[in-house]
Formats: C-alpha cells, sequence, structure tokens
C-alpha cells in the first residue's frame, strides 16, 4: 500500500441528485479513470497494474455504500481497485462491505507499514493487522510472492550495476527517484512502494554509518 494523494476532481452535482447516482455509466467511466489516473495506474490496496478498465478496475467506496450512503459521492471516499476472483480473492473484492481502519487517500499508510525480507505486508497497529491480513487478504501467497519478486529485481540491478561494491548515499537517491517518479503515461511500476521502501531503508542505513 501506499499513499495517494487525490486530484482536485468534483463530482457533478447533476449526478448527485439524480436517482442512479453511480449507475450512470459515463460519470462512473469518468471517475473510474480519474482515480486510476490519480493513482498512477495502481491498485489502492495491492499496488498491482490497473488500467481503468470495467474488466480490471473498480470504483471502491473506502467506507461502505451500505453503511454510509451519505458519502457515495464523496470524492474522498473513493478509491480504484484491482478485480479479484476466486478463493484467494483480495483487497475490494476480499473486503466487500466491511469497513477497513484506514484510507490511503486520507492517513499516512507509509508510516504504519513496512514488507519484510520475504514481501509480506508487516505493521503493529493491531486494527490495521486485522485490516490487511483478513479484510483485504494482502498477506496471501500471490501477493506475498509479486512483492517478493520486486524486492529480489532492484537488488539484481544494484548488484549488476555496483559488482563488488554498494552505492552510496546518492545513488541509493537516484533509484528511489526513478521508482518514484511516473513514467510518460503517468504509471508508477507495480508494487514500487515495497522498492521504496527498502530502498529507504538502505540509505537510512548509508546516511547512518556517515
Amino acid at each position: 500500500m501506499r499513499n495517494i494523494k487525490k486530484s482536485g476532481y468534483t463530482i457533478h452535482k447533476k449526478y448527485k441528485d439524480t436517482a442512479n447516482g453511480l449507475d450512470d455509466l459515463q460519470i462512473k467511466k469518468e471517475i473510474r479513470e480519474t482515480l486510476v489516473r490519480d493513482q498512477h495506474f495502481l491498485c489502492c490496496y495491492c499496488m498491482g497494474r490497473i488500467e481503468g478498465k470495467p474488466d480490471d478496475t473498480k470504483i471502491e467506496h473506502h467506507m461502505p455504500q451500505s453503511l454510509h450512503p451519505e458519502l457515495i459521492f464523496e470524492f474522498s471516499n473513493l478509491l480504484a481497485a484491482c478485480k479479484s476472483e476466486g478463493t484467494d480473492c483480495h483487497c475490494d473484492s476480499s473486503k466487500g462491505n466491511t469497513r477497513i481502519s484506514k484510507n490511503p487517500a486520507i492517513d499516512n499508510i507509509e508510516a504504519l507499514i513496512r514488507y519484510d525480507s520475504q514481501g509480506k505486508i508487516v505493521t503493529s497497529n493491531s486494527e490495521f493487522k486485522k485490516d490487511i491480513e483478513e479484510t483485504l487478504n494482502l498477506n496471501q501467497m500471490t501477493l506475498v510472492n509479486r512483492r517478493k519478486g520486486a524486492l529480489s529485481a532492484i537488488k539484481t540491478t544494484i548488484n549488476k550495476d555496483f559488482p563488488g561494491s554498494t552505492p552510496n548515499i546518492n545513488q541509493v537517491q537516484k533509484y528511489i527517484t526513478s521508482w518514484s517518479k511516473p513514467n510518460s503515461n503517468g504509471k508508477l511500476p507495480p508494487y514500487c512502494q515495497v522498492v521504496i521502501s527498502y530502498l529507504q531503508k538502505r540509505l537510512k542505513s548509508e546516511q547512518n554509518s556517515k
């Protein structure tokens, strides 16, 4: 998970005043595509790639519609989530109408979690831990392996770039900048925050050794 900075998009009042609301296909498309751009084409929870299409992206209400109908049109409550199916479903497909304690568009998610060397999400916040492991199912094996793969990839890159040595502070910072900057299409790499978190730990270690 990563912090999400939202744009200043506002849902037009005419849609809020209609009975069908988000059932309107045009406004639904507009909202979904805006959310995906804000999130740099990553799922709000697992950070897997989403493209903003109906078959791979759903509009997620952080505070469930069934519990908080007054927030159906509140843009800060809307997120773009991946679609997952089957016994190992995750993110919004697992969450359903359950309320979770943190909103990545409001709360500082990055300060609450870390990733271990095997790709698991770890937090000391007991309530959020339940959200992650049970409600969102973010530590199911497929996602853990994908995050572990992202960690392995950056470690391999560093070993190739610096054979027999380690990158200095400026060089680690360049890696962080690279993984934090969207490409020309506005996309961040899937699971980028896992890599950034790892690099930030390396940067802190280098700084402390000086």
